[in-house]
């Protein structure tokens, strides 16, 4: 077949194979003797139609405006194989752009299998939360994944119990205590880490547990221990972890139809293989249709979790979707940083002679609502009534301000203030 040819092949792309998990099977529809896109880009006669053809089928293949990126980095390699081979005979250029097209392939298969381990991992996750409760095997204790998973869960449970140690968990004046001060919420949050976040965590972070297994299984605990309190470490762990809660906890967009344009007769390669980029943008594509059937369910899926975390409770008010970044936050918070401000509140609230002012001063550059909202459930008789400190503390503050630095403070405690 050459660009003179009229008789050209045609993608049926609707009917295009599938694997057994539903995904479409990448490596037929690059492969394929009769149909690929290989073979076929291979009866070119030309290098320079060689390339593009490349190019048409990069930019069919990642048209939306998700795919900007990866777009780009292919087209970048797709140039510089052009200037570099430019006086390289057919075949070079032909091994080259091969290869350059079964990069697009693998990546290609490796995005629908990161699919299909997200939905086994979320299955697994589940199941193993069952087998926890019936008790975990000494051996699978020793484990680098399980205790890498235990230590990771330990800082977010360290954060919350700073905030929630001391205050009574019950309802104060016939009202529940917020979210962020209850421990049952604290475990329920726990539990959608370890059965939806950690399944997607540990394989970021093998690099890190992979070290333990050099270790003795008795000292693996201490190791990966010391490992997680690294200071760059533990920025990478925050990394995971932001870009971890924006998987689960954040549905993506659907992504847009495809522009549709009229098909012709065609009389070359490059518009047989442009017909193919006409047809991505198709209602009827196969590939968009499959994009916005997975942005679907994994906007289900993201529902399903927020309305397991924010299920009603008979103890403590339940987060609105606006305290997303709060709860995000919260990982990222230094505990004993925390402590050390709930303990310089109490001390203002102790002894200074002029309560509002000294806040004032201790407040200036910090962010002080959660170690506040906390003293206050700690001691609601000496902060909330009685002495009324926080609205000594914050009389300086306008409503407005208020509303903007403090709003849980208002959200929670606006009568008191």
């Amino acid at each position: 077949m050459n660009e003179n040819q009229n008789d050209i092949v045609q993608v049926d792309k609707e009917n295009w194979p599938r694997t057994p998990d539903g995904t479409i099977d990448w490596e037929t529809v690059f492969e394929d003797p009769a149909n690929g896109l290989i073979p076929a880009i291979s009866e070119a006669q030309k290098p320079d139609m060689l390339i593009d053809c490349a190019a048409i089928i990069t930019e069919a293949l990642f048209s939306r405006s998700s795919d900007e990126n990866i777009r780009a980095g292919y087209t970048g390699k797709l140039a510089s194989i052009a200037i570099t081979n430019s006086s390289e005979p057919f075949e070079v250029v032909l091994e080259q752009i091969t290869s350059f097209l079964r990069s697009i392939k693998d990546d290609r298969i490796q995005r629908a299998a990161d699919w299909v381990q997200h939905k086994a991992n979320r299955s697994a996750g589940a199941a193993s939360m069952d087998r926890e409760n019936e008790g975990t095997s000494d051996q699978d204790k020793l484990s680098p994944e399980h205790l890498f998973t235990e230590l990771f869960c330990d800082i977010l449970d360290i954060s919350y119990q700073t905030l929630w140690a001391g205050v009574p968990q019950q309802a104060m004046d016939n009202r529940k205590i917020p979210f962020v001060l209850a421990a049952d919420f604290a475990l329920r949050m726990q539990k959608i880490v370890r059965s939806e976040f950690m399944p997607i965590i540990l394989p970021k972070c093998r690099h890190i547990i992979s070290t333990a297994t050099r270790v003795d299984e008795d000292d693996r605990e201490d190791f990966l221990r010391a490992k997680i309190s690294d200071q760059n470490i533990r920025r990478e762990l925050l990394d995971v972890w932001k870009s971890t809660w924006k998987t689960v906890m954040l549905e993506v967009d659907l992504p847009a139809k495809p522009k549709v344009e009229k098909k012709g007769m065609l009389n070359s390669l490059v518009k047989a293989v442009q017909s193919m980029s006409d047809d991505e943008r198709d209602d009827a594509l196969i590939t968009w249709q499959e994009d916005v059937e997975i942005a679907k369910m994994q906007q289900a899926t993201v529902r399903e979790i927020w309305a397991t975390l924010a299920a009603p409770s008979p103890l403590y008010e339940v987060p609105t979707e606006n305290d997303q970044v709060l709860l995000m936050n919260i990982f990222t918070t230094n505990p004993g940083g925390i402590r050390d401000q709930i303990s310089a509140i109490s001390q203002i609230a102790e002894q200074s002679s002029r309560i509002g002012q000294a806040y004032d001063i201790y407040s200036s550059g910090k962010d002080l609502q959660l170690p506040l909202l906390s003293i206050s459930y700690q001691k609601p008789d000496k902060f909330l009534k009685g002495d009324m400190i926080l609205r000594d503390m914050l009389r300086g503050m306008s409503k407005s301000d208020k509303k903007i630095a403090l709003p849980l403070i208002v959200r929670y405690l606006g009568d008191y203030i």
